[in-house]
């Protein structure tokens, strides 16, 4: 993991919504339910602003070698 320092924008106005999503998923996993549930956060995941997130992060570490 290569990218640190100030959240991207996407990160700023997605991860209130993204990051309660991911521990409620790991949190289910860990207590039980399936293992693809998380196949499914992961498509969520990206469709609610991981992808832009995702390609700011790649910018950026193109940007800072």
């Amino acid at each position: 993991n290569r990218f640190y320092g100030v959240p991207t924008a996407t990160m700023a106005e997605k991860m209130p919504t993204l990051q309660p999503m991911e521990d409620e998923v790991i949190t289910k996993i860990i207590m039980g339910e399936p293992i693809a549930m998380f196949d499914q956060f992961v498509e969520n995941w990206y469709g609610l602003g991981g992808t832009e997130i995702v390609n700011e992060v790649n910018l950026w570490v193109e940007r800072n070698p």
